[in-house]
């Protein structure tokens, strides 16, 4: 092999950008506790199709950010305990 060659850098994935800027969000307090977040609405916003959004929606739940009502997501009502646990 030749030792010119060098590991190409990889872009980063969309949805880890959408992931992003929704943690900023919620971390600055831009988005209140119970607001609802739609897919359609956080995609156009962003630029970006729906599922990026619906993948970084469906992280920041399972890490306690974020909270699931039917096929919604809504920015659950934290508690200091509930900020201890997540960080």
């Amino acid at each position: 092999m030749s030792p010119s060659l060098k590991p190409v850098k990889r872009p980063v994935a969309l949805g880890e950008l959408v992931y992003s800027s929704l943690q900023t969000h919620l971390r600055s307090g831009a988005l209140v506790a119970g607001q609802p977040l739609q897919e359609e609405y956080v995609a156009e916003m962003l630029g970006v199709s729906r599922t990026p959004v619906r993948e970084a929606m469906t992280r920041l739940a399972s890490e306690g950010l974020l909270a699931t009502e039917g096929r919604s997501f809504v920015v659950p009502e934290l508690t200091q305990a509930d900020l201890d646990h997540i960080y």
